[in-house]
């Protein structure tokens, strides 16, 4: 066990950590293609709401730090960045997991088909996979800042990030060349016809 670790873990601000945590793991269900719309609040088909996602990790943290494996090493990062790709991680696992034969899902007077958004939410999660830390942050603020009628107000998103519109521009130019790539456009038609 490595007693220095553990005292650095026992001495993060642990309800900032979870609140946070818990917006990335919403993003994550969202960018999957799951939402809290069922009866008992859960976010996933595993049952996991987005709070124990984030719970889960740091579980995960201190478990590396008893165990010696996949342990947050403070000399590489910080804690925050650390438990995000925790939180991530197991979120992708889960759905690799249950995901299952194509269904319809019936909430009220609304149709969903599970088949097309969870082919949507695989290629999204390919190309946020492939993305650079500067990337996946724009794709995250992107969920949050895309209206309704799929508009972008980029200012906006700068805003969000608070980065310079160099630093924007630059990340656009990444997420276009991950599109290109991941012909992101075409397969999402695709799935929808």
């Amino acid at each position: 066990m490595d007693d220095q670790l553990k005292a650095q873990l026992d001495q993060q601000d642990w309800l900032d950590i979870v609140g946070r945590l818990t917006l990335v793991a919403l993003n994550q269900l969202k960018l999957c293609g799951y939402c809290s719309r069922t009866k008992d609040g859960t976010a996933a088909p595993s049952g996991c709401s987005a709070e124990d996602y984030a719970l889960t990790a740091i579980e995960k943290a201190y478990e590396g730090c008893m165990t010696g494996k996949n342990k947050w090493e403070p000399d590489r990062g910080d804690l925050f960045p650390f438990l995000e790709v925790l939180v991530r991680r197991l979120i992708t696992d889960d759905k690799k997991k249950y995901t299952k034969c194509p269904t319809t899902i019936s909430y009220e007077t609304e149709e969903v088909d599970v088949a097309t958004d969870q082919a949507t939410a695989e290629l999204l999660n390919a190309l946020y996979d492939d993305a650079d830390d500067g990337t996946q942050e724009l794709i995250l603020a992107l969920q949050e800042q895309v209206g309704n009628d799929g508009s972008v107000n980029w200012g906006e998103v700068q805003t969000a990030l608070k980065i310079s519109k160099h630093e924007l521009n630059k990340r656009r130019t990444h997420l276009q060349a991950l599109l290109e790539k991941h012909d992101l456009f075409q397969k999402i038609k695709e799935t929808a016809t």
